[in-house]
């Protein structure tokens, strides 16, 4: 089970990574808009989670933590070093 969740984390480091670059590109757009980006890729993250993991319980704790863990970290990136 051990590599399981290093394979999930793997991708969903490549995928909100991804993320914020689409975000960071699509400057200018609504917020409705950048919402849907961000339904979409939480539902694909999530799917990759379930699919690995096959326990659908965890696989929503972890998107849902390690996206919270990532944007916090960007956070805290964005307030010390820009």
């Amino acid at each position: 089970m051990e590599g399981k969740w290093a394979v999930v984390l793997f991708f969903h480091s490549i995928l909100w990574s991804a993320f914020t670059v689409i975000v960071s590109f699509s400057g200018k757009d609504i917020l409705f808009a950048k919402m849907m980006i961000w339904v979409i890729f939480f539902f694909i993250a999530y799917q990759i989670s379930s699919c690995i993991l096959h326990v659908r319980k965890y696989a929503f704790l972890f998107t849902s933590v390690f996206m919270i863990i990532f944007f916090m970290g960007q956070q805290l990136y964005m307030l010390l070093f820009a």
